[in-house]
């Protein structure tokens, strides 16, 4: 059984339901300049008005594409795209995160709460997992969700340099420079890095081995490959990629 093969039949049959469910999803939402597909401020605690609603104040609703995107499109400016969707998570976890595989339902219930159709996974190593080996390579491009083209597809994510900083999240607000620190013991080339890192992200001990984490502002190999963080910071992000 290969790693991605493996990495399905260890998902919690619930999630694993729900991630074979969403594979056949069409396009749910656009985007034109600020998020349509927020159920507004109080959808959840980790919304704020800034993030949720309109220029104008008000909530917009889903917009949906007509016809649904189909595999391998995205859903941008009210039109189907080939393309996949990328984000930086919104929220914030110390190196805790039950491995890869905990790390899986952390970004599905953000691109869930954020109606972005489709599986979302964390690009993120430990001993058992890691991006080259389970993530899909796609041959479209990568978007964030305000439309900007971050790769051309997997060869130019995993080339070292990408086109633009994975630095907005699934609401589309763009992250401050000082808060763009995110888990992934990962090289650029999707490999990871270390396998005792944060004793394979479950522990939060400051006395573990630390992992190496990336810099959501980056466009360089600094993207993922940066610099080494202790375990116990609890400010960090997760890349989530849409497979």
């Amino acid at each position: 059984m290969n790693a991605r093969a493996l990495f399905f039949a260890m998902l919690p049959l619930g999630l694993a339901s729900s991630v074979a469910l969403a594979t056949t999803a069409g396009c749910l939402v656009s985007f034109d300049g600020y998020y349509l597909g927020d159920a507004g401020p109080d959808a959840g605690s980790e919304a704020t008005s800034d993030e949720a609603a309109a220029p104008d104040g008000g909530d917009a609703p889903p917009t949906p594409c007509a016809p649904a995107c189909v595999a391998d499109q995205v859903c941008l400016h009210g039109g189907c795209v080939p393309g996949r969707f990328v984000f930086v998570s919104s929220r914030q976890w110390n190196a805790a995160l039950g491995g890869v595989l905990g790390a899986v339902p952390l970004c599905q219930s953000l691109a869930d709460d954020a109606l972005l159709p489709g599986v979302f996974a964390p690009w993120l190593s430990d001993a058992d997992f890691w991006p080259a080996a389970w993530v899909t390579h796609p041959t479209v491009p990568y978007y964030l969700v305000d439309g900007t083209k971050v790769a051309a597809d997997w060869a130019d994510l995993i080339d070292g340099a990408l086109l633009h900083a994975i630095d907005t999240t699934e609401r589309g607000v763009a992250l401050a420079a000082s808060d763009g620190v995110v888990w992934t013991n990962t090289q650029p080339d999707g490999t990871a890095i270390a396998a005792a890192a944060c004793v394979g992200f479950t522990s939060s001990a400051g006395a573990d081995t630390p992992a190496t984490v990336g810099s959501a502002v980056e466009t360089g190999g600094g993207w993922t490959a940066g610099v080494l963080q202790q375990c116990d910071l609890a400010t960090a992000h997760l890349y989530c990629f849409q497979q």
